[in-house]
């Protein structure tokens, strides 16, 4: 591939995207932190049961079996996204303690490296599910490693618009005369 346009992408989570998920200003923020440690519990092989507060961390594997919709899992977890994890993880993560948990997240920033083909990264100014701060970040990380980045807003949208927006954006400039951006 010649180029890259991520959408609303969550380049930083231990920093930005998980403490905004933490703090629940969506109903969808429950979901994305069970999702999330559920995922990074198996990968890192660690029990969920350090991280998720009970009875969720006995519920959570079924609920991402791809068998249930958002509705089904949103229902299913706490409104307040904090109450989805254990008091011990919380206290770790409040008072900057060390976590496995955190230290993974923090070991998947994709904002560390210095991309070798063209990037521009497209988000909402009103995406309360990923904050815009993430592609405005990336971009200015990946610009001091020497990277061809640039940070697109899509205008005052929520998450789910501006992927509806970019994506054609994203195209355009894929289709661009002359590019050597196409993966054709």
């Amino acid at each position: 591939m010649k180029a890259s346009a991520p959408i609303a992408g969550p380049f930083r989570l231990r920093e930005i995207s998980f403490p905004n998920a933490l703090v629940g200003k969506t109903k969808t923020d429950p979901l994305y932190v069970a999702y999330i440690a559920n995922a990074y519990s198996q990968v890192y092989h660690h029990p969920l049961q350090s991280i998720v507060a009970a009875p969720y961390a006995d519920i959570v594997p079924a609920l991402f079996d791809g068998e249930h919709t958002i509705e089904t899992i949103e229902a299913a977890l706490p409104s307040d996204p904090r109450k989805v994890f254990t008091a011990d993880f919380l206290e770790a993560f409040d008072k900057g303690k060390p976590h496995w948990f955190l230290s993974a997240l923090a070991e998947n920033n994709v904002s560390d490296w210095t991309p070798s083909a063209a990037v521009r990264i497209y988000y909402g100014d009103d995406d309360l599910d990923v904050p815009a701060e993430e592609a405005r970040r990336a971009e200015a990380e990946m610009k001091l490693r020497g990277a061809d980045v640039k940070a697109i807003s899509v205008g005052p949208c929520n998450h789910w618009e501006s992927a509806l927006r970019a994506i054609p954006r994203a195209v355009q400039w894929f289709n661009e005369p002359g590019s050597s951006k196409s993966p054709r």
